[in-house]
């Protein structure tokens, strides 16, 4: 525990039993949370579509999911837009603003990219799109020009944790909504924590500090889940996770991380997104084959590549 910088016993506690209620910071330390609160509830107050845009990676994909549960569960509308990695590639395009244009959308929202998408930042302005960067990439000397940025990594960010992925970014987002819209049931946020915990692992991001609180409850709820997009892939890929075999940190990452990213990998990250968000059993274990099969693909593909 020295040799890791915990010669505190208060440091070594947090460390070795992270608490919940305790270790997580108030999500409104966020110098522009605030900001962005208010402009999603401006949205939610008069019904508008809101646009989702995720990376295609499995941090990318678990952000998308987050937000998208959380709007809903305020009752929000979302209209969710995933590149397609080979012909898109990575950040806000041109294409995903048309979409959202013919969606309706007022406000869009960038999950795990957006940082240096400066131009699609500006043509969003000019389409009358109000923009809201969620990332924690690299900041450039040059911010784009957007309504709001939720990075932990912003230049004199006043919030204390830097190492959040961008699954655990877009939580402080669904933490601070429903804080404010819905504070009788803010321990609903709990439950997207199988997702958070999937997106910090797969980012391979430190499991210290916040991401530690993260993931310890992530895995409890995964291995209850709710969500019958995992129950689905854990029955597909024979994962018998349950409350007596709780999945570890090195399931996510050997396990289910690699099936998600499979999804962009072999075809669309679409097909992990929509069976992360899935209620229908029959429809979640067509997804879950499907995704079982593109993962196959990728070990063999892999394999052949390393031989």
């Amino acid at each position: 525990l020295e040799q890791r910088g915990y010669s505190e016993e208060d440091e070594r506690i947090r460390f070795l039993s992270p608490q919940y209620d305790r270790d997580l910071h108030d999500p409104f330390l966020f110098s522009q949370m605030e900001r962005v609160v208010e402009r999603i509830g401006s949205s939610l107050k008069r019904n508008e579509v809101i646009g989702i845009f995720g990376d295609y990676d499995a941090d990318g994909v678990t952000s998308s999911v987050v937000m998208r549960e959380a709007i809903q569960i305020l009752g929000g509308r979302v209209a969710v837009y995933i590149p397609q990695k080979d012909t898109e590639g990575h950040g806000l395009n041109t294409r995903a603003l048309d979409f959202f244009t013919k969606q309706g959308a007022r406000l869009i929202m960038t999950l795990d990219c957006g940082m240096m998408n400066h131009e699609e930042i500006d043509e969003a302005n000019m389409l009358g799109l109000d923009a809201i960067i969620i990332d924690h990439h690299h900041v450039p000397e040059v911010l784009p020009s957007a309504y709001a940025i939720i990075n932990p990594k912003l230049h004199g960010e006043t919030y204390p944790f830097r190492d959040l992925c961008g699954a655990g970014t877009a939580f402080k987002v669904a933490q601070a909504l429903f804080r404010r819209f819905i504070p009788d049931h803010e321990d609903q946020a709990k439950w997207l924590l199988d997702i958070v915990a999937t997106g910090t692992v797969a980012d391979v991001m430190p499991l210290v500090g916040e991401n530690r609180v993260l993931v310890t409850y992530g895995l409890i709820v995964l291995s209850r889940t709710k969500r019958v997009g995992f129950q689905e892939m854990f029955r597909v890929g024979r994962m018998p996770f349950s409350l007596e075999k709780k999945p570890s940190a090195r399931d996510i990452a050997f396990q289910i991380a690699p099936r998600i990213n499979a999804a962009s990998r072999m075809a669309h990250a679409m097909l992990a997104h929509d069976l992360l968000m899935e209620s229908d059993a029959d429809r979640a274990n067509k997804l879950a084959l499907e995704l079982e099969d593109h993962n196959n693909a990728r070990r063999k593909l892999s394999t052949e590549m390393v031989e």
